[in-house]
């Protein structure tokens, strides 16, 4: 090994034990951004939720697999199910969700 070589290994390796000391501060400008600015909650994904929620509350209406979204207050609800009375009851169990300002029927009866 060259004295060069030797002189710039030693250098490094000073400089990287310098910085194990090193302490790291939290800069506090971001912190309080995210604190003080937490994400807009998105009203629509709100409803969805709890639109699925109140269906899950009731198992007898067998509405799990149905595709439901929303805008702005408008739930469609789309797929399968087995009559015109769960049809008629899954629309009732959407509309008593609190936000559902209108229940778009996009369910198919199979008799």
């Amino acid at each position: 090994m060259t004295h060069r070589t030797l002189l710039i290994t030693v250098a490094a390796l000073l400089a990287v034990a310098g910085c194990a000391d090193m302490k790291v501060t939290p800069n506090p400008m971001v912190r309080d951004t995210i604190v003080n600015n937490p994400p807009a909650p998105n009203p629509d994904v709100e409803l969805v939720a709890a639109v699925k929620s109140e269906l899950a509350r009731q198992p007898q209406l067998k509405a799990g697999h149905l595709d439901i979204s929303a805008k702005g207050g408008e739930v469609t609800v789309k797929g399968d199910v087995e009559d015109g009375m769960q049809l008629y009851q899954i629309g009732l169990a959407v509309q008593k969700v609190k936000g559902v300002r209108a229940v778009i029927n996009g369910m198919n009866p199979k008799r």
